[in-house]
This record gives C-alpha cells, structure tokens and sequence, in this order.
C-alpha cells in the first residue's frame, strides 16, 4: 500500500515538469500501471484506494492537455489496454458498491 502510494508521488510530482518525452523514457509507466492495476483487485481497501490514485496521476501524465506526449505505436496499444482494463475494474468496484447500497437499504 504504501509502495502504491509513493508511485502515486512520484507520478503527481511528475506531471508538473516539463519535459514528459524524457520522462516516458526514464520512467517505466507502462509497468508502474500494470502493477497498479493489479492491486485493484486486492483485498484491502487502502490497497485498492492507493492504487486507484496511482492509476489516476500516471494517467494524467499521459492525457496532460498541457504537455503532448509522443508514445510509440507499440506503446499506444498498451496504454489503450491498460486504460480499457482500469475502466473495467473500477466499473466493477462502483457496481460492487451500489449493489452493497442497495442491499442495506432494502434490509431496512
């Protein structure tokens, strides 16, 4: 958890740099998100709000209207991936949610 919380850092304080093409190359976003996405079927709630946060910095970093981010065309296909599956958790996790609302105040 507070591994994903330092990605989360690391990606907020990123994003206000300038340059992101250098730091597309230096950092391994791909794999920060793909580590990321993968907790968000953890257990643990702080796990999994951690790992929402990262996911949504690093992803930031990619859709900054600020700064153009020139990815490879291998690159591109990943991202579209890993952004595809975030949704999914994430549409899942709200579901999970409502469905728990729902629950408790039909038990009422």
């Amino acid at each position: 958890s507070m591994a994903l919380f330092a990605m989360g850092n690391i990606a907020f304080t990123a994003g206000k740099m300038g340059n992101l093409n250098e730091l597309f190359q230096n950092l391994p976003l791909i794999r920060l998100s793909l580590v990321a996405l993968s907790h968000l079927r953890d257990n643990d709630d702080k796990v999994i709000g951690n790992a929402i946060r990262t996911l949504g910095h690093l992803c930031k970093l990619l859709y900054n209207s600020e700064h153009k981010a020139i990815l490879r065309p291998s690159d591109s296909k990943v991202w579209m991936k890993i952004c595809g599956e975030t949704a999914f958790e994430l549409s899942r996790k709200i579901e999970l949610a409502v469905a728990d609302v729902i629950d408790t105040f039909q038990q009422r």
